[in-house]
C-alpha cells in the first residue's frame, strides 16, 4: 500500500508540474487520461478533487474558460480543507481565468481566497505557489498592460529568495523583453548591462 500511495502521489505532482509549465495539450494528454481512468472509481475526496483540478488546469491551458471554471469550482468543493496547496492552485487558476475575461472583481475575490491559503503554508510551499506569479504578469501582457506586467515581474524579482536565485536570469530576461515590446530601449539596455554583469560574476 505504501508503494502504491507513493506512486499515486508522484503521478499527481508530475502531472501538476507539467500542466503549470504549459504542457496542456498533446504533450501529456495520454498520461493525464490514463491517470483519470485509473482512479475514476475512487471515493477519496482528495483524489477526486485533485482529478478535477487537473482537468481544470488542462481546460484552462486550452482556453476553455467556462469548462475550466466549472472543473476548478468542483475541485474546491471536493478538496479537504487541509489540502492547502491544491486549493491554492485551484483558486489561483480561477483568478487567472477571471482576469483573462476582464472580471476584475471576481479575480480579486479569488486572489484573496488564494492568499488565505498561502498564509497557512510553510515558507517553502508558499514560494512554490509564488512561482506561478509569472502567469499573472503574462495576463497583464496579454491584455496589453505592459507596464503592469513589468511591475509584477520586478516585484517577483525583488522577492526571490536566495535559494531560488537561478530564476533571476529568466525574470530579468522577461523584463527586458517586455521593455523592448513597450519601446523602452534605454531601460532594456540598462537591464542587459545588469544581466551581463551578473553573468560575469
Amino acid at each position: 500500500p505504501q508503494v502504491r500511495t507513493a506512486d499515486l502521489q508522484f503521478s499527481y505532482w508530475q502531472l501538476t508540474a507539467e500542466l503549470l509549465r504549459g504542457q496542456t495539450l498533446t504533450d501529456i494528454g495520454l498520461q493525464l487520461d490514463e491517470f483519470l481512468v485509473r482512479h475514476r472509481e475512487s471515493t477519496d475526496d482528495l483524489l477526486i478533487g485533485r482529478m478535477q483540478l487537473l482537468c481544470g488546469a488542462r481546460s484552462y491551458g486550452r482556453g476553455g474558460d467556462a469548462k475550466a471554471q466549472f472543473e476548478l469550482e468542483s475541485a474546491l468543493r471536493l478538496l479537504p480543507e487541509t489540502a492547502l496547496v491544491e486549493r491554492l492552485q485551484a483558486a489561483t487558476l480561477l483568478e487567472l481565468i477571471a482576469f483573462r475575461l476582464g472580471e476584475d472583481e471576481v479575480a480579486e475575490a479569488s486572489q484573496i481566497e488564494a492568499i488565505g491559503y498561502a498564509f497557512r503554508l510553510p515558507i517553502d510551499e508558499l514560494w512554490s505557489w509564488r512561482t506561478t506569479a509569472p502567469n499573472r504578469a503574462n495576463a497583464y501582457a496579454l491584455r496589453g498592460e505592459i507596464g503592469s506586467a513589468i511591475s509584477k515581474y520586478r516585484l517577483i524579482l525583488a522577492e526571490t529568495p536566495a535559494y531560488a536565485a537561478p530564476l533571476e536570469g529568466f525574470l530579468r530576461c522577461r523584463i527586458i523583453s517586455l521593455l523592448i515590446e513597450r519601446g523602452d530601449f534605454e531601460s532594456a539596455r540598462v537591464g542587459l548591462e545588469v544581466l551581463q554583469r551578473a553573468v560575469e560574476e
